[in-house]
């Protein structure tokens, strides 16, 4: 895990792009306990390692996932390009761009753009 300061001082933790991939509630609680004493006010996941069905929103894994960060006041990052997921998934697209007016959830193109 590599550990990043932001322009704004917050520190990112960010995930190895190889590794298991998440994509349940429990999976982001362990991720969260592995994040115990870094320090992290936010962890970047490159998209990589969320299940090949995480981006469906109608599955709701994307929205639990993220939940239980938000509720434990750790922000998220997904790092990668979903161009190509959010041009065919309207309700997906809306959330990406409704991210952008700042929270907890984020997207990014590359770990340099958090």
């Amino acid at each position: 895990m590599q550990i990043k300061t932001t322009r704004d001082g917050k520190t990112v933790a960010i995930i190895p792009a190889t590794g298991p991939k998440f994509g349940t509630e429990a999976d982001a609680v362990d991720l969260m306990g592995s994040l115990f004493g870094s320090e992290a006010d936010c962890v970047g996941i490159p998209i990589e390692r969320c299940d090949p069905d995480f981006f469906d929103l109608a599955n709701r894994k994307l929205g639990l996932f993220t939940q239980k960060f938000v509720n434990y006041g750790l922000g998220i990052v997904f790092v990668g390009d979903l161009s190509a997921k959010s041009a065919s998934s309207k309700p997906l697209n809306d959330f990406v761009v409704e991210t952008r007016r700042g929270g907890p959830v984020r997207f990014a193109l590359t770990v340099e753009a958090i």
